[in-house]
């Protein structure tokens, strides 16, 4: 059965009001840090910016905790992370007691910015809870996908505020087809657009191996 919820709750209450543990989560997190792309859009200032509020490091520890917490023996989580967050972001998965067991590429296929060497991918640290139930085998650890653009909004499934989300539903596509086990549940703690509910609904395949999906419109 796919069942999602979303809340406005604070992201505490959140984890708390979880019906059922989680055995996978997706998620790119609101880091402490500015994006410097030039256009003030996501000026950091106070803990604010145009999009959402950011969370200190030490928050998002107890984040990477709280989701441990909840995640049944064998879990997995993909955790996005750009190239300013990277090393801090593994660092504090594996202080909370999750396992690293491999890095993978967002090849987003045009270059962005940077002056030592321009920046065309950001990264998912891949981490499990113990020992992981499904591994994936034959498959390349880079997504090579175009970042989405107004013609990839999808505004019946809470594309918002601009119509699109920053980031390709179809990463999440491609985690859950390549390692979601039935009737295993699925989590993202700080959905934004919602890619996650995007990928379910695309696709039949996952909609019939779901047992629950979990979503936290941060």
């Amino acid at each position: 059965m796919n069942k999602i919820i979303k809340t406005n709750l604070e992201i505490k209450d959140w984890f708390a009001q979880l019906q059922d543990k989680v055995d996978m989560w997706i998620t790119d997190p609101p880091y402490p840090f500015e994006n410097q792309n030039g256009t003030k859009r996501f000026q950091h200032i106070d803990g604010q910016d145009l999009m959402y509020s950011r969370m200190t490091w030490a928050d998002l520890q107890t984040i990477f905790s709280d989701m441990l917490k909840v995640t049944n023996p064998g879990g997995r989580a993909y955790v996005f992370c750009n190239r300013d967050g990277l090393f801090i972001t593994k660092e504090l998965l594996e202080k909370t007691g999750w396992t690293f067991r491999n890095l993978i590429v967002w090849d987003k296929k045009n270059m962005g910015m940077g002056y030592h060497w321009r920046n065309q991918a950001e990264y998912i640290c891949y981490v499990s809870n113990g020992s992981v139930k499904k591994y994936i085998k034959d498959q390349p650890n880079i997504f090579s996908f175009k970042k989405p653009t107004d013609k990839d909004a999808l505004p019946a499934i809470s594309y918002s505020p601009s119509g699109i989300s920053p980031k390709p539903y179809q990463i999440w596509d491609k985690i859950m087809v390549a390692q979601l086990g039935d009737g295993e549940n699925v989590a993202d703690p700080f959905a934004g657009s919602d890619p996650l509910s995007a990928a379910i609904l695309m696709n039949p395949d996952i909609q019939a191996r779901l047992g629950k999906a979990f979503v936290n419109i941060f």
